[in-house]
């Protein structure tokens, strides 16, 4: 309709008059054609109208970029026709060749896009798309030379330069080994011209990032905070130097920040991708969690209580920021949380290490002649095979790989590895949800035991030890160094609301020597009185001069000893146990030195302290009951069709005594038994009552 009426106006009007209207229609046509609530087809026949008056190459390069927004293999090929068309019309105008810069970026070879981009700056010093495809491109080409790794032995060739070891053709490579200083300039340079280029600005992180700038990295993002106080991303983007630059106290603010700027859903969706909602969910609409949800998630996450900030929190943080910085494209308008290679960043971080091979045609010229009949079975019918750029990247145990199949910007979940098995991503995830490892932290061996005590609560004494080498100490008595130690103990209900949060500084600490390990060890106890029900416990030690914190964490399900009926508490395994006479029948006639490490050496001895309630009492008052101790060897690796392990009955004590709870210790001589895992199980018969119970625990027999 617009055609029509435009057309009957010419009629209307002189030739001389006609002409001089020409350039103001044709502005008209192409910006009416910039309207995106016009559907494709409708902006595409305004521009198709602008060509037929535009004698300029004005109106082919403006239908030229709309079928380059489309984004199909027919478009741009389309997109490459109008821009030849356009600049024979007017060959030195610059953002005509700006616009081929970025064809050639989607379509190849990328070294004529960076080339092009030169053209366009010779040709007009003041474009900026000319600058930040050139500087693109050389970011691009230097992480991608980074990280490609070629075997000598295995040298792709160039196209038709065949490899007859190898039966290799050639490398697809496209890129070029340049220094990142150099994109760097071109990129700024482009926001010099216009400092609200979001895309150049983008890039020009990525290369601060990467080129390990962090100072400058946050500068660029606070200017455009200045310039846009509103956009979320800026403040990802600085918090990513913050911690580049050590200040993870900075960057969470800077991260609240940006959280703060997004909306409800978006901010949910957030701090809950990937690892509570995925990809999915979010194109779905699905509602993110709720608050409360993702508070309680990520609480019980936090690798170290002691410290005010949530480590694993802003970790997702940074690993979100960085998937967007890295892995998104502002031209494209999609952010790297969206990609295969963004969703595997968030969920398992930086690599240990990673590598990119090119793409290549192995020609099958060493393959065997069972291997050649195969490929002939194979869908083409040929002796050859093509192999897409791969990327990998490999972590402790297991490992990812991406393929770039259609275009450069395209790359899609390949295969990954897991203990020797070939697995799909979705697989991987199945057996890996997330993986995190906080620098400083470390576990430590630990042991809890639970002992019933007066008015229906429950003592709950917990044992861990410090490896020597991981704790600056000093000698300064038999069984004591000398530390500088904040040991902290938690308690959380199972809604992750502190209910006890003990911390202090220790300077010194008991020392234990394992004979068995040849190491020695820091012991570390707390003793807590707590309601039975479900809780979860957390201890933490830090040793301030190198920053290591050693740490357990454990839910825990406090005992409710019933108050009729035979039963023994937990079994504390200790190294050794002393019993003083003078004291009174009670828990503090026993020192028990603990053995938080669950073994012994198998010429020394295991202790286990224990206490039996309920006893049955005759009418004189007296007990009279049998405690007895198995062992079972528990195999390293047992298969579903192996028998359950026997029982051995190594001893058998009777006891008579006077009161219905009675505290024991049994020493086990391991006189020379074979290394490995064991189950220690205490037998009690009430011989007055007929009632029994019984205990276990499980510890390793060293050499």
């Amino acid at each position: 309709m617009i055609a029509l009426i435009l057309s009957g106006l010419l009629w209307l009007t002189t030739p001389a008059q006609a002409a001089s209207d020409v350039p103001s229609k044709v502005d008209s046509l192409i910006q009416a054609s910039a309207d995106t609530s016009l559907g494709m087809d409708e902006r595409r026949d305004l521009l198709k109208e602008a060509t037929k008056l535009d004698r300029t190459g004005k109106a082919l390069h403006a239908l030229a970029r709309l079928r380059l927004e489309k984004g199909t293999t027919y478009s741009r090929q389309q997109a490459r026709s109008l821009l030849t068309r356009a600049l024979e019309r007017e060959p030195e105008n610059g953002d005509y060749v700006a616009t081929f810069a970025e064809l050639l970026w989607r379509t190849g070879p990328r070294s004529g896009s960076y080339k092009r981009a030169r053209e366009a700056i010779s040709l007009d010093p003041r474009n900026v798309r000319a600058y930040y495809w050139a500087g693109r491109f050389v970011v691009w080409s230097w992480e991608m030379t980074f990280f490609t790794r070629e075997e000598a032995v295995d040298a792709m060739r160039v196209a038709g330069d065949g490899d007859v070891t190898t039966g290799r053709t050639f490398a697809q490579r496209g890129y070029a080994d340049m220094d990142v200083d150099v994109g760097i300039d071109y990129l700024s340079h482009a926001l010099w011209l216009d400092a609200d280029h979001w895309s150049s600005r983008v890039h020009l992180g990525l290369a601060y990032y990467m080129a390990r700038m962090p100072d400058e990295l946050i500068s660029l993002f606070q200017d455009d905070i200045e310039r846009n106080p509103g956009r979320a991303d800026a403040y990802f983007f600085m918090g990513l130097g913050y911690q580049a630059k050590g200040d993870p106290e900075a960057a969470y603010r800077a991260y609240v920040n940006g959280l703060a700027r997004l909306s409800d859903r978006q901010r949910r969706f957030m701090q809950s991708v990937f690892l509570m909602r995925d990809k999915k969910s979010w194109k779905n609409e699905e509602p993110p969690p709720d608050e409360e949800a993702i508070r309680k998630f990520w609480f019980g996450k936090d690798p170290l209580y002691l410290s005010e900030i949530n480590e694993r929190m802003l970790e997702q943080c940074r690993r979100v920021a960085l998937a967007n910085l890295r892995f998104g494209d502002p031209i494209n308008g999609y952010a790297g949380w969206e990609t295969d290679r963004g969703q595997a960043y968030i969920r398992y971080g930086d690599p240990v290490a990673r590598h990119m091979t090119p793409a290549d045609i192995d020609m099958g010229l060493t393959k065997t002649l069972e291997e050649e009949q195969r490929m002939r079975r194979g869908p083409s019918g040929a002796i050859f095979e093509f192999h897409p750029r791969k990327d990998t990247w490999t972590y402790d145990g297991f490992e990812v790989s991406f393929l770039n199949t259609n275009s450069w910007d395209s790359w899609r979940f390949g295969e990954s590895k897991l203990g020797g098995q070939t697995l799909t991503f979705s697989e991987l995830v199945a057996s890996v949800p997330d993986f995190y490892r906080y620098p400083y932290q470390y576990s430590v061996p630990f042991q809890i035991a639970q002992f019933r005590r007066d008015g229906g609560r429950t003592s709950v004494e917990v044992y861990y030890a410090l490896s020597g080498d991981q704790v600056t100490h000093e000698e300064v008595g038999p069984g004591v160094r000398a530390v500088d130690v904040v040991q902290a103990l938690f308690l959380f209900d199972t809604a992750w609301d502190t209910l006890r949060s003990e911390v202090g500084r220790v300077r010194r600490m008991p020392w234990l020597h394992y004979v068995s390990t040849k190491r020695g060890y820091l012991i570390a106890s707390e003793q807590l009185t707590l309601t039975p029900g479900d809780y979860y416990l957390a201890g933490e030690a830090e040793d301030q001069p190198s920053k290591k914190v050693g740490t357990f964490r454990e839910p825990l399900e406090v005992r409710r000893f019933n108050p009729d009926s035979l039963e023994i508490s937990s079994l504390l395994m200790a190294r050794r146990i002393v019993e003083r006479d003078e004291w009174p029948v009670e828990r503090g006639r026993y020192i028990v030195l603990p053995n938080p490490l669950h073994e012994c050496s198998r010429d020394g001895s295991a202790w286990f302290y224990f206490e039996v309630y309920n006893l049955a009492r005759d009418t004189f008052g007296a007990t009279h009951y049998r405690i007895g101790y198995q062992t079972q060897v528990i195999p390293e690796k047992r298969r579903l069709e192996d028998p359950e392990p026997v029982w051995t009955t190594a001893v058998s004590y009777t006891y008579r005594g006077v009161r219905d709870w009675e505290p024991r210790y049994l020493r086990v001589d391991m006189d020379g038994t074979s290394p490995g895992l064991r189950t220690f199980r205490v037998v009690v018969d009430d011989l007055l009552a007929g009632t029994e119970a019984e205990s276990t625990t499980r510890f390793r027999v060293r050499w």
